[in-house]
């Protein structure tokens, strides 16, 4: 009985261990980046970061989980009038085998759509580590990555 509890224990990790977090910029800093290319003239950043500007009818505000399949496929995804830029890590990286394989893409194949030596920029950037990836997605708003753990921070948020 002990041995079928601690099996089971240990399968559990197994499975958890390659849970993947969708982390994306902040909604705060996304509202803003977008209300930014978005200003009306005379409009402030400032105005834009309280919502304080009209939006064009139409405009999406929010990343949905059909945004990461296009965003890691290469498609171009909108936001505002800002693009959304998909952070990953290396296709051999355990996180990137989990997270491609629940949107059902091939990790490969984006990696090497976000190869310098495209002529297209497809708004994919592959970085090395998961804290490069949470910086990435930090500073590059709109933007959207994953990682098998994630703590909290002011810059990235969970997406879902």
């Amino acid at each position: 009985m002990k041995r079928a509890a601690v099996g089971l224990t240990l399968i559990t990790a197994m499975l958890h261990a390659h849970a993947i977090d969708w982390v994306c910029t902040t909604s705060q800093q996304t509202r803003v980046a977008i209300a930014q290319a978005d200003l009306p003239d005379g409009a402030t950043a400032a105005g834009a970061a309280v919502g304080t500007t009209s939006k064009r009818a139409g405009k999406r505000r929010a990343i949905e989980r059909t945004d990461l399949i296009q965003a890691y496929s290469g498609q171009p995804v909108l936001l505002g009038s800002t693009w959304l830029l998909a952070v990953m890590l290396p296709a051999s990286h355990p996180d990137s085998r989990a997270a491609f394989a629940e949107l059902g893409l091939s990790a490969e194949a984006a990696e090497r759509m976000a190869s310098p030596n495209n002529l297209v920029d497809r708004g994919i950037r592959v970085v090395q580590t998961p804290e490069q990836m949470l910086n990435k997605v930090g500073v590059n708003p709109p933007a959207v990555g994953y990682a098998g753990f994630f703590v909290g921070g002011r810059d990235v948020a969970p997406c879902f």
